[in-house]
């Protein structure tokens, strides 16, 4: 079709001077290591035969684009959004989906742990269309989400089943308020899908994406991102408290030297690790996995363990805890940055608090 894939929000509408607006597919081109580009119209063939001819198309250019173009669709009452890329851009788009109250205040300095905590408390998100629909496809190299849903794999294969799916799904999205990474001044406030992740796994990840820049491999990257990060990763101390109410008071709190942590809605990681197999995405609640004590090597034999489900209860035995709760506070008093990641995207650093909205986004399934 000839379409230019660089003008930002550059979209166009495959229905010519039709009113009629229902689906709209937000693409990122340079997802899964340029391919869509590449192959945009042999992706736009099936996506037409599986959903339609009447499909808007935008095309994200930078960071933060998928969020945009998504809320301003929806506003438009579009009712079907449709993502093309991976994780991270269903993770922009589903933000889009929601609308975030004013009452934090994004310049708080967040070593203040009681105004933190306050702040998850009393954060609320107003969806934009109750009614709307997210469409999750596999067009990335990371298709973590998939995995999770319980989706197939293959682009086709899934479009083809979900064409044929006439019903949707209200399932939980869970809101991290977390340090900016680029300003410990800050706040940032965004939902994930999927999983958080915490310490080891998040740096390997924020290491791998540096590298990919140079190196366009994802398994490359990937092995590279291990190397640098194993031997160099120090855990650090973390006050958890689980189950935080308006009162201050919980129901579990530990201090421990943490490796790795992870908040889940979803039972996958990256690799095929089924971290949190407990999970659902319907039961209005997180499951968290905490790895201690586990440097270097010692970290791998861990994370065989949770791919072989060897998890034990949250009760400080072992090296691998396991529990389910409505919100997080994760606390490191360590000078060092803890990073965060959501859905595979590195976006903070701890101090963190999770909080699930149950039933809060409608997706095809």
């Amino acid at each position: 079709m000839g379409h230019s894939l660089y003008f930002k929000y550059f979209s166009y509408n495959t229905k010519g001077n039709s009113m009629v607006e229902d689906t709209v597919l937000i693409v990122n081109p340079y997802s899964n290591s340029g391919l869509t580009h590449k192959n945009w119209n042999s992706i736009f063939q099936t996506l037409c035969e599986c959903f339609g001819n009447d499909l808007e198309v935008a095309f994200i250019e930078n960071e933060g684009d998928g969020t945009n173009l998504s809320r301003f669709y929806l506003k438009k009452n579009f009712k079907n959004i449709i993502p093309i890329g991976g994780d991270g851009t269903i993770n922009e788009v589903a933000n889009g989906f929601f609308e975030y109250n004013t009452g934090i205040n994004y310049n708080t300095n967040v070593s203040s742990k009681d105004t933190f905590d306050n702040d998850l408390l009393s954060f609320y998100l107003e969806p934009i269309n109750p009614e709307a629909v997210l469409t999750v496809l596999p067009c990335g190299t990371r298709n973590v989400l998939i995995q999770s849903l319980g989706l197939p794999n293959n682009f086709e294969e899934c479009c083809k089943t979900l064409r044929n799916c006439k019903t949707s799904k209200k399932i939980d999205i869970i809101s991290a308020l977390i340090t900016d990474l680029n300003n410990p001044e800050k706040n940032v406030n965004r939902i994930f899908l999927n999983a958080a992740e915490i310490g080891m796994g998040a740096e390997i990840i924020s290491k791998s994406k540096s590298i990919r820049k140079k190196v366009n491999s994802r398994i490359l990257s990937t092995i590279a991102g291990l190397a640098i990060t194993l031997p160099n990763h120090k855990d650090q101390i973390c006050e958890i408290t689980l189950g935080l109410d308006k009162e201050g008071d919980n129901d579990n709190k530990i201090i421990t030297k943490m490796t790795m942590g992870v908040v889940a809605n979803g039972s996958f990681l990256g690799g095929g690790i089924k971290a949190a197999s407990k999970a659902k995405f319907d039961d209005a609640l997180l499951d968290i996995v905490i790895i201690k004590n586990s440097e270097g090597l010692a970290f791998l034999n861990e994370i065989i363990n949770l791919k072989n489900g060897d998890q034990v209860k949250f009760s400080g035995e072992g090296n691998i805890m396991y529990t389910q709760s409505k919100n997080i506070s994760m606390i490191s008093p360590s000078d060092k940055n803890v990073i965060v990641t959501l859905d595979g995207e590195p976006v903070g650093t701890l101090p963190g608090l999770f909080r699930v909205f149950p039933s809060y986004l409608r997706i095809k399934i």
